[in-house]
């Protein structure tokens, strides 16, 4: 019974001081993620959008937003496939737009250029099957 309790402890401490899986890319690696992007660049070397190019967006609405990247390219770039009422967000502010920075998550909709990056570093580790953007 001793041991068990001191067992039972040990992991649960353990649980505490365990540090969960923390992936950091190198301003390096963000920046071959995007060799397109022309423009100034966050200390971390991510992409930055300028405050002019933010105001702006206050004046575009979603359809407008959602067609210009499908037209590029870059389709189901939102959050939700069902309806817009049907998503879980809440509203804080009704009466304000929302824009500003952000950055994308690991998990992604399908994107060229990232797609592009995955497959030619499966190629430098001699991968001979197609990498996929969600794959290890």
């Amino acid at each position: 019974m001793k041991k068990q309790a001191i067992l039972i402890l040990v992991f649960v401490l353990g649980g505490f001081l365990a540090n969960s899986q923390s992936v950091k890319w190198s301003a390096e690696n963000i920046k071959a993620l995007t060799p397109e992007w022309k423009g100034e660049r966050t200390p971390d070397g991510r992409p930055k959008v300028s405050d002019a190019l933010l105001e702006r967006l206050k004046h575009v609405s979603m359809e407008e937003a959602w067609g210009y990247l499908g037209s590029k390219g870059y389709q189901n770039q939102f959050e939700n496939f069902a309806s817009t009422f049907e998503n879980g967000w809440q509203i804080i502010h009704p009466d304000e737009v929302m824009t500003g920075r952000v950055v994308t998550a690991q998990f992604m909709p399908l994107r060229t250029d990232f797609d592009n990056y995955v497959q030619a570093e499966g190629k430098k580790e001699n991968l001979t099957t197609p990498v996929t953007n969600y794959a290890p």
